[in-house]
C-alpha cells in the first residue's frame, strides 16, 4: 500500500533536518479503498438481472461492495430512475479524498459499451433529507470515456462524513459503473 507524507509548516527549522521535519511536523496517511475495507453501499435503483446491484439485492447481499476489478457487469441504474445515485455508507466519520470509476465490465454488453460520463458528489452524516452538502461546491466531475479505463477524481478539499453519494449526471447508453471511494484512515 502506498503511503503519502503530508507535512505541516517547517520553515522555522534552522538545521533543515528532513528526519526532524518528518518526526515533528508530518503524519503518514494511508489511502484505503472503501470496497476492500467493508464500507457498505446503497443505490437508487437497479436495472435488470444483469446488474450487480440486482444480483446482490436478490441474494440478500444489498450493501456489499461493487469492486473495480469485477470483470463482468457493474451497478446499472434503472433507465427510468430520474435521480440516479450510488453511495458509500460508513458507521463512523471518514476522511474521503477521491472517487474512482470504471464502466460496465463487458465489451459485448447489449446494446453497447456503457459508462458514467459525469457526476457530482454530495455528503451527509445522517442521510436525512435536508442534511446533504455538495463536495467541492457542487463541481461536476468528468468520469469515463470508455468502459474499462479507471478514472480517479480527487476532491479539492477532503470530506469528513459518514455517507458519500455519487449523483449521476450523464451516461453513455446506460448508467453503468464499477466504483470505489478512497479515504484516509
Amino acid at each position: 500500500m502506498k503511503c503519502n507524507i503530508i507535512c505541516g509548516p517547517a520553515a522555522n527549522l534552522a538545521d533543515g533536518n528532513l528526519e526532524q521535519v518528518r518526526n515533528n511536523y508530518c503524519r503518514k496517511t494511508k489511502l484505503l479503498n472503501a470496497t476492500k475495507f467493508g464500507i457498505q453501499v446503497a443505490w437508487s435503483s437497479s436495472w435488470s438481472p444483469a446488474s450487480l446491484g440486482y444480483q446482490l439485492e436478490n441474494n440478500g447481499l444489498k450493501g456489499e461492495a461493487v469492486p473495480l476489478n469485477y470483470l463482468l457487469g457493474a451497478w446499472i441504474a434503472h433507465q427510468e430512475d430520474p435521480d440516479k445515485w450510488f453511495e458509500f455508507r460508513s458507521e463512523t466519520i471518514r476522511e474521503w479524498v477521491a472517487i474512482v470509476t470504471k464502466g460496465r465490465g463487458s465489451n459485448d454488453s447489449w446494446p453497447g459499451p456503457q459508462w458514467v460520463k459525469s457526476y457530482q458528489v454530495r455528503w451527509s452524516n445522517t442521510g436525512e433529507e435536508g442534511d446533504w452538502y455538495d463536495v467541492d461546491k457542487g463541481k461536476v466531475f468528468n468520469a469515463n470515456t470508455d468502459n474499462n479505463t479507471p478514472v480517479r477524481n480527487n476532491f479539492e478539499n477532503t470530506v469528513h462524513a459518514r455517507i458519500l453519494r455519487i449523483a449521476i449526471k450523464q451516461c453513455n447508453i446506460y448508467c453503468s459503473m464499477r466504483v470505489d471511494a478512497l479515504f484516509r484512515l
